[in-house]
């Protein structure tokens, strides 16, 4: 059985506030889009079943959306993200995931492994900051996207 999103609910939430955990902002995406948590939960479970992994049900999607669970895996948000039409790379940060197969690239990169280590408890956010624009401009300088 084929689902897809276009069935929809009517949500009415004129006042709504800026999520601020994984949980508040699942549920704010999914009523900004006027699905119910089963047109959801249907979607992602046809979709992750389809791609190999355990499904999941309607009360999985309920308690994430009430901080009642902890965020799911890696896989499972980037199928939300998909779902919801959002941007992966936010809802890994709000879960405190990192993107899938980063720890390959630094396993496969062992100057990089041993810059983040040295750096990780050295650098505020600030310079994390400064540093990401200095490479940036770096690889804007020498041609190359960033």
């Amino acid at each position: 059985m084929a689902y897809d999103l276009s069935r929809k609910i009517e949500i009415e939430d004129k006042h709504a506030k800026p999520a601020e955990t994984f949980g508040q902002r699942i549920k704010q995406l999914r009523q900004e889009n006027k699905y119910s948590q089963r047109v959801v939960s249907e979607v992602l479970d046809a979709s992750l079943k389809k791609a190999g992994s355990r499904g999941l049900d309607v009360t999985y999607l309920s308690k994430i959306e009430n901080e009642r669970l902890p965020p799911p895996s890696p896989p499972v948000i980037l199928a939300l993200a998909r779902a919801l039409q959002a941007d992966p790379k936010e809802l890994l940060k709000l879960a405190g995931k990192t993107v899938p197969g980063l720890e390959g690239t630094l396993i496969g990169k062992p100057a990089a492994r041993k810059f983040l280590e040295f750096a990780i408890d050295r650098l505020s956010e600030r310079d994390w900051e400064r540093l990401l624009v200095q490479i940036r401009n770096k690889k804007s300088k020498n041609g190359r996207s960033s």
